[in-house]
């Protein structure tokens, strides 16, 4: 069996971390959630459409969203990620 990509291609793979404990302020109130995380590997002209995506799909009014680069790291690995999300790959 092929492996399944999403034809949107916005991430090479998602590290799902749950459950994270998070405490927050929000309009005033201190919470204290359960929550899931995820790590999505990409490209970063492809975080745009992350971000769109996920504010309209999350349930908060405002979603945690922030990206990180990656600044090195194993070349084949790389260049996977550029691969699996259609770009072309990084040298």
């Amino acid at each position: 069996m092929a492996p399944r990509v999403h034809p949107r291609r916005l991430a090479s793979s998602v590290h799902n971390f749950t459950p994270v404990q998070s405490t927050y302020c929000w309009q005033g109130e201190i919470h204290d959630r359960t929550e899931g995380r995820a790590s999505l590997h990409t490209r970063r002209a492809l975080i745009p459409a992350i971000v769109k995506r996920a504010i309209a799909a999350h349930p908060y009014q405002v979603p945690g969203i922030s990206a990180r680069p990656i600044v090195d790291g194993n070349a084949e690995y790389l260049d996977w990620i550029a691969e699996q999300t259609n770009g072309p790959a990084h040298r």
